[in-house]
């Protein structure tokens, strides 16, 4: 196959014993006086056996308080030249962005690989028996078309490019209710919605087990200004994955990832009427580069209704929103309060800025890395950088951080892309670090194929790692991108403490694609990877094996989502795919 690269404890019973007869002496004794035949001292019962029940086990103890963490700035942040905009006269109180313990009230998969932690994309376990793939239903996008409208950027299709990760959701009955949705569904309790932005400048509403459109062509339709639209259309290309707020109140969260038009910005929309409730301009004139698109998938503090995002035009985005919704009405508004991060970092000179993955939390700390292989730990109070890391093997990192949280301490793990490495290590790396100090715990390096004009893209990691739960909970999954043959590439797993190599499995075709894991009842593992040939794989986790595949017969850049037995996973030929696995 060639591939083009850019295509119980037992109860114990004790019986008491009557007293054995023996004898009697032959001295004489005076009669002891006759006893009654029927009173209760000739016939008394033998007592009952008493049962000896165990002690109850101890009461576990209570959960520790979840608190937030005691944050100062740490040496390494001196690497940076920064400065909070819009930041109030007063610093906020320590700990006042504390994100709650479980990122979400609603079931589903609200945003870029789940809450928070970035942890994965998948709601619930898999009834998975046949191990195998069965293609459900397809829908059919539209197509961006401004090439031939005389635009400056090419035609960039439909479907979803990278990252396109679908959000799915539960919604609760009172958000139902309020909002859009045909009569069958705002009336099913069993009710499944995919949300998908598309390439096409469209987010589209979906019923996970049938792809058929969700809503009622009444959202605001800013061509026109009348409201007749089934879908929200932001009018540009959106290369990244929205999403829901974890209230499970209606709103979309989505970033612009082309500009084709004179807007280039992050956009908030109502679910009730299409209607933009929030704009963020890319093209801010405090922003160190000019490029404004939003790729990174953003992150709502659900108690204090905040939302983090990190834009490519190197600033990072704290923003209150002040949002009043009243189902009943049903309406929705919001008045943001803005706050901006602005940052170089020494030793990075001549490298792009610009934060192209998701912003992940832990508490009241979050992460992100840069374009320029920047990694950066602010405190979400305030912005204010905790610590900074810009080593040796620093490099264009787009893939999104993942946090692991062991006895209230973070762990994080990423990969990066070879594009400044070129001609230095030549090799494109996975990272774990110390969440809390920034401190390096394992490298692991692989020799990508850099940039050849004409000829591919930068190798290295493009889909999120993804770490294993359950039986597989002792490694993290990476794909790698242009190792080996022109267009091939790799998926590795991983020792998660050591970095470790516990198996490999060379594809012949790249994938750009997020793995994603899924597990059935007993916690047995799965992968499914979508490859650049538009190959579909289920992989056993444990393994590496490969157990089916099944072609969606186009080049595959967007990641998967999972909920119900059901995968949902868009191509860049104009579609969006339901499969399920079985």
């Amino acid at each position: 196959m060639r591939c083009s690269p850019f295509i119980a404890l037992t109860p114990l019973f004790v019986s008491a014993c009557l007293g054995s007869s023996r004898q009697a002496p032959t001295t004489t004794v005076e009669p002891e006086p006759a006893t009654d035949a029927l009173s209760p001292e000739a016939a008394a019962p033998p007592p009952e056996p008493v049962a000896v029940v165990p002690p109850a086990p101890p009461e576990p103890p209570p959960p520790p308080p979840w608190l937030p963490l005691e944050l100062q700035p740490l040496p390494s942040a001196g690497i940076l030249n920064y400065t909070l905009l819009d930041a109030g006269e007063q610093p906020p109180e320590p700990g006042s962005q504390l994100f709650p313990e479980q990122y979400s009230t609603v079931p589903g998969v609200l945003g870029f690989q789940g809450g928070n932690l970035r942890d994965g994309a998948t709601a619930g376990t898999a009834a998975i028996q046949e191990k195998r793939l069965e293609l459900v239903w397809s829908h059919e996008t539209r197509v961006s078309t401004q090439r031939a409208a005389g635009a400056k950027h090419k035609n960039w299709g439909g479907g979803a490019g990278w990252t396109g990760q679908p959000a799915l959701v539960q919604w609760p009955a009172e958000t139902k209710a309020a909002m859009n949705l045909l009569p069958q569904y705002a009336q099913d309790d069993d009710f499944v919605e995919v949300v998908q932005a598309s390439l096409d400048g469209h987010v589209y509403f979906l019923d996970l087990h049938t792809g058929q459109p969700t809503r009622q062509a009444s959202f605001h339709n800013f061509r026109s200004d009348a409201f007749d639209a089934d879908t929200i259309e932001v009018g540009h290309p959106i290369k990244g994955s929205v999403s829901l707020d974890p209230r499970g109140w209606p709103i979309l969260y989505v970033g612009q990832g082309i500009a084709e038009g004179a807007e280039f910005g992050f956009r908030a929309f109502s679910l009730i009427d299409g209607q933009r409730l929030l704009y963020l301009e890319g093209r801010d004139p405090k922003a160190l580069r000019r490029w404004g698109a939003f790729d990174s998938s953003a992150i709502v503090n659900r108690d204090t209704d905040t939302m983090f995002v990190g834009g490519e035009n190197g600033l990072v985005y704290k923003v209150g929103l002040n949002t009043t919704y009243d189902p009943a009405a049903p309406s929705i508004t919001m008045a943001p309060a803005i706050e901006r991060l602005q940052y170089t970092i020494q030793g990075a000179e001549g490298r792009k800025i610009g934060v192209e993955n998701s912003i992940a939390v832990y508490k009241n700390l979050a992460w992100f890395a840069d374009n320029g292989g920047g990694i950066l730990a602010v405190n979400a109070d305030s912005l204010e950088p905790v610590w900074a890391w810009h080593g040796e093997q620093a490099d264009d990192t787009n893939a999104t951080i993942v946090v692991e949280v062991e006895d209230d301490h973070p762990y994080l793990y990423l990969g990066t892309e070879i594009e400044y490495q070129e001609g230095i290590s030549d090799q494109a790396w996975v990272h774990r670090f110390d969440g809390l100090t920034g401190t390096p715990m394992w490298s692991v390096g692989y020799p990508a194929r850099p940039a050849k004009k004409g000829l591919n893209l930068s190798g290295g990691v493009y889909g999120t790692p993804v770490l294993g739960k359950h039986a597989v909970d002792d490694r993290l999954f990476v794909s790698v991108v242009e190792m080996g043959d022109l267009g091939a590439g790799l998926l590795v797993a991983l020792d998660k403490t050591t970095g470790q190599e516990l198996w490999r499995n060379v594809l012949p075709c790249y994938a750009w694609s997020t793995p994603l894991a899924i597990y059935d009842a007993d916690g047995n593992g799965y992968l499914v990877l979508g490859d650049s040939y538009g190959d579909v794989i289920l992989f056993d986790a444990a393994t590496g094996q490969e157990l089916h595949r099944i072609s969606l017969g186009y080049l595959i850049e967007a990641s998967p989502a999972f909920m119900d037995d059901m995968i949902i996973l868009a191509v860049r030929e104009k579609a969006i795919h339901g499969i399920r696995v079985k």
